[in-house]
């Protein structure tokens, strides 16, 4: 299998690839060009939907929402997610906040909804 690199000229030049590296780039190719979107039944949005790409969240509760939360939920959870950082002013650094923050996912995507941090006002259209 060769391969083709930019060199310094700017032109393609050929470069020798070990023999079992050819396998992983044809599966990289079907992984990325499969017909078929992986679908989930999200628990968020109670349907059948276009399911995560990756699991994301470290642990048990990423591959949880990997599983049972599609694309549509986990972008309504992201902006809740901003949304309390930037209200209750937390650092995803921060240990505790951290855990705050995966304790609201689990009541945002998987209970009965999370509640705006207190004081919050929402912007004007």
């Amino acid at each position: 299998m060769i391969a083709l690199t930019w060199g310094k000229s700017s032109r393609l030049k050929p470069v020798p690839q070990k023999p079992g590296s050819q396998k992983s780039a044809q599966q990289e190719q079907t992984r990325y060009n499969s017909p078929m979107p992986r679908t989930v039944f999200c628990e968020y949005e109670k349907r059948e939907t276009e399911g995560l790409d990756f699991v994301p969240w470290p642990g048990e509760l990423g591959q949880r929402v990997f599983a049972h939360i599609g694309k549509a939920g986990w972008a309504a959870w992201l902006a809740h997610q901003t949304m309390l950082i930037n209200e209750n002013r937390l650092s995803p650094r921060d240990p505790k906040h951290r855990a705050l923050l995966e304790t609201e996912m689990q009541k945002f995507l998987f209970g009965d909804g999370a509640e705006k941090p207190a004081g919050y006002v929402p912007p004007e259209s």
